[in-house]
């Protein structure tokens, strides 16, 4: 889609360009997220997300936490979706992330919920040989909570 589409789009719904840190989940809560990818426990799932809900003022779904034991590069994504204003958001629990768009690279810093502007190209990457735990989610994007 054209930048001008994409622009609107954001202005539209108060959408930053590239990134948003939109919180943080306490250390207890990473520390869950850790163990239930680790240990393959979804015990605490429900604390998970609600805190993550919480902190966004909303519901999360599509939600996925995995490890990665060695360096990666995800696929380019994109969302060509400019008519439902849903957002996506990664949260580091243990390592080191990154997402690179617009030729830049924006850290993923531990323990912050991180709004990705995903109707720009994007790739997360991790270039670190430590263990990388990592959540995301999708969620419906409020212009009056999010922007």
């Amino acid at each position: 889609m054209s930048k001008l589409q994409r622009d609107q789009f954001n202005q539209k719904y108060g959408m930053p360009d590239e990134i948003k840190i939109m919180g943080t989940v306490p250390t207890n809560i990473s520390s869950l997220v850790n163990q239930m990818v680790l240990e393959q426990n979804t015990e605490n799932a429900k604390k998970i997300v609600d805190t993550i809900n919480n902190i966004l003022k909303t519901q999360i779904t599509d939600i996925s936490a995995d490890q990665f034991p060695e360096p990666f590069q995800s696929d380019a994504k994109m969302n060509n979706d400019f008519v439902n204003p849903t957002g996506v958001l990664y949260l580091v629990t243990l390592g080191d992330a990154k997402v690179r768009m617009n030729k830049k690279d924006f850290n993923l810093p531990l323990h912050k919920i991180v709004f990705v502007n995903e109707r720009v190209p994007y790739i997360i990457l991790s270039q670190s040989t430590n263990k990388l735990i990592m959540l995301s989610a999708r969620f419906v994007w409020d212009k009056i909570n999010h922007g």
